[in-house]
């Protein structure tokens, strides 16, 4: 049986660990949820239909990326941005995105 880690305890985790209340264009931390428990996390630079296909396949159902979806200003949820949310919620991946965050360490 696999660990299970709530993803609130993972977001904890992040906070206590990186500046994540710095300035940024950036969303970090938490950009799209899952339905609350993490047991496997894929890590990728930039956020993609690719790597978010290749996650799936591996059974993440969390992603950690440097780029995520979401900066400054609201993202219409059409074409690409569409149909990565919608896969990230069918296959129940939670997105986590760390910025400058990550720039500083």
């Amino acid at each position: 049986m696999a660990l299970k880690i709530a993803l609130v305890e993972i977001e904890s985790f992040l906070e206590k660990t990186l500046d994540m209340k710095m300035p940024d264009t950036a969303i970090n931390g938490i950009q799209v949820a899952n339905s609350g428990y993490i047991s496997k996390i894929g890590l990728g630079v930039d956020f993609s239909l690719e790597l978010l296909e290749a996650a799936a396949l591996q059974g993440c159902n969390a992603l950690l990326v440097h780029h995520g979806l979401f900066w400054g200003q609201p993202l219409p949820l059409r074409g690409a941005s569409y149909r990565k949310i919608k896969q990230l919620i069918e296959n129940d991946i939670a997105l986590i995105a760390l910025h400058l965050p990550l720039d500083l360490h």
